[in-house]
């Protein structure tokens, strides 16, 4: 009777082992202009996408999304068709935002912007706005001429000539991977997590996010537009952007998570390879074989 605690001990250890390794989302997603390793819209169980200036989140209860058997949530926004404005470039598809995804893992936070036609990658400037603590900047660097109702901590700028963030005293840090497809008309961007002071993982409305798309200058800033520099927005204000920025604010904002979709520990971890659950299985076995041996000849 004095191998049972060893056994009991065994058999907690097979048990603890199934929580192991941390999942990741998506099981990473590769910043190449292609969107296949994100979410397959549209596809059996997984929704279409969104109705026009509004977003959902994707998860683990849609199965034939492709998320991946330990992927995390997928925030997926739709922006109306035609809605930027024709300050420059002649109101082309290049400035105009259809979709945005977003999704993180412990290391990256992910960022996907659609545009309706992109000819050209060194129109767009990017710039994602993270609220996530106290206090803050409103003001959107490189100056952009656009305020939000509340401080930012840190603004994700992508273009064809920086990739990176700034922190709230507009220090720029060159950080991250930016890619541009015109052929499949998106941006992919990525950032490492820790660099953007975010925990993981993370309940939805646990940060704010804003989203603008600018005119790229040329030379890592924003083109002059006025009021603001913002051609198209995320935002649920109908009609042209103007109607959103024509005061200097972009007033709306979403708040998201990225993690596993239950906060909860078993949730966060990946699940055991077959092979390491049938070898731990095995030695648990042998010991209780051997035990039971010793105990009847005892």
């Amino acid at each position: 009777m004095r191998k049972i605690p060893f056994l009991s001990f065994m058999f907690a250890l097979l048990l603890a082992f199934g929580q192991a390794s941390p999942t990741a989302a998506h099981g990473g997603i590769a910043i190449d202009g292609s969107a296949s390793d994100w979410g397959n819209l549209g596809n059996g169980s997984c929704p279409s996408a969104p109705s026009d200036n509004s977003g959902q989140v994707l998860d683990l209860s849609h199965t034939d999304c492709g998320l991946g058997a330990n992927a995390g949530t997928e925030y997926v926004w739709t922006d109306a068709l035609g809605d930027q404005r024709t300050d420059h470039w002649g109101g082309t598809g290049n400035l105009d935002l259809t979709q945005l995804r977003i999704t993180g893992d412990a290391n990256n936070l992910y960022f996907l912007l659609r545009s309706s036609d992109i000819t050209n990658c060194n129109a767009q400037y990017m710039a994602i706005a993270i609220d996530s603590a106290v206090g803050g900047t409103t003001f959107l660097p490189d100056s952009a001429d656009t305020n939000l109702p509340w401080g930012y901590e840190r603004v994700v700028v992508a273009n064809t000539n920086k990739t990176g963030y700034f922190t709230n005293d507009s220090t720029f840090t060159a950080a991250g991977a930016s890619f541009c497809s015109d052929a499949n008309n998106l941006w992919e961007i990525s950032i490492p997590r820790a660099d953007l002071g975010l925990a993981w993982p993370a309940n939805a409305g646990d940060y704010n996010f804003a989203v603008m798309i600018a005119c790229h200058n040329g030379a890592g800033g924003t083109c002059n537009a006025g009021t603001s520099d913002a051609m198209d927005v995320v935002t649920t204000v109908a009609g042209n952007t103007w109607n959103e920025v024509s005061d200097g604010t972009l007033n709306h904002s979403f708040t998201m998570g990225f993690s596993p979709t239950a906060v909860t520990l078993s949730q966060q971890q990946a699940t055991p390879t077959t092979h390491t659950l049938w070898v731990i299985a095995t030695a648990v076995l042998l010991l209780a074989l051997a035990t039971q041996h010793r105990l009847r000849r005892g």
